[in-house]
């Protein structure tokens, strides 16, 4: 039979206390000492507050379909974090007659224990809620202020984003790039005849590549933020 490997984090801008690359070392050397080699490893960035997640989802129906006796995990916390679904998960496992594994923690199937670790779970639930919570409130300040709430929209060709300011400010170059565009729109231009103009003119896409997408000149004309 065959062991996996799950690892987790919440986001690909917050570790969350352990990268990814920890996890994954630390089950490898697990995986090793229970003589299991060449191990599957299931990488995922997503929230523990869900067991709807693509890779886990992945691992449960290998589990349940046999193909899976261990799971190696680093905590419980990469599992799910509700501690509702971390029992629906570990009678799942035992079902199937899998083990489950984690580095950090020894599990117990004793009623003492199974409480222990509702309450931490329950625990790292509330948490997690108060966290949301927090950020949440930080965003809408954020908003109040005048300020952009951050992630990847905040980025836009014709405009670099200043962090300390929260707001865009005019990258002439660009701009002037992205002004052309929408004029060659209105002069009778096609997006694929735009394409190909720019990457005849060498301009570099917002990418950085030399040859442009029709579908990123249809991003920057249907773009709301280049109407204000």
């Amino acid at each position: 039979m065959k062991a996996a490997i799950y690892i987790r984090i919440s986001s690909d801008s917050q570790e969350d206390g352990t990268s990814l690359e920890t996890q994954k070392e630390s089950c490898l050397a697990k995986a090793r000492e229970l003589g299991y080699d060449n191990p599957t490893v299931y990488r995922e960035i997503y929230s523990g507050m869900t067991l709807d997640r693509p890779m886990l989802c992945q691992l449960r129906d290998s589990v349940i379909n046999g193909e899976i006796d261990t799971i190696i995990c680093y905590n419980m916390y990469r599992l799910p974090r509700d501690p509702e679904d971390r029992v629906i998960l570990r009678c799942e496992f035992r079902k199937a007659g899998a083990k489950l594994i984690l580095v950090t923690e020894t599990l117990e199937d004793s009623d003492e224990a199974k409480l222990v670790q509702y309450i931490q779970g329950y625990s790292a639930k509330i948490e997690a809620k108060m966290i949301r919570e927090r950020c949440l409130r930080g965003l809408k300040q954020r908003a109040k202020s005048g300020m952009l709430v951050g992630g990847r929209a905040v980025h836009l060709f014709g405009f670099d984003y200043d962090k300390s300011q929260g707001k865009r400010l005019i990258n002439e170059e660009q701009a002037q790039v992205a002004r052309n565009i929408f004029n060659w729109l209105a002069e009778g231009s096609t997006i694929n005849g735009i394409r190909n103009r720019l990457t005849e003119l060498g301009i570099l896409s917002p990418t950085g590549k030399h040859r442009w997408n029709s579908s990123t000149v249809h991003k920057i004309l249907a773009n709301k933020a280049y109407v204000g």
